[in-house]
């Protein structure tokens, strides 16, 4: 579609000068980029929200892991 408007701005009409036909493919490749990088953009950032949040309860729950382990070598450590 874009190489079709490409084709249409650059050899249809004849009396428009060559630099507002290379604006006009300009801008309808710059705004297809940037449809494109949004629609990623939307596609992959509940992936790293869901990656953080995994990665936040494994840290705790090391946390937790280490704590107990602490706390039952110094009970052990005071029961001799």
């Amino acid at each position: 579609m874009l190489a079709i408007k490409a084709m249409i701005a650059i050899y249809g009409v004849n009396n428009i000068s060559f630099y507002l036909k290379l604006v006009s493919v300009s801008i309808t490749y710059i705004s297809f980029l940037i449809i494109i990088c949004g629609v990623f953009y939307l596609i992959f950032t509940p992936v790293f929200i869901v990656t953080d949040i995994i990665h936040l309860i494994k840290s705790v729950k090391d946390f937790f892991y280490h704590r107990k382990r602490i706390l039952t070598e110094t009970k052990i450590k005071n029961l001799r």
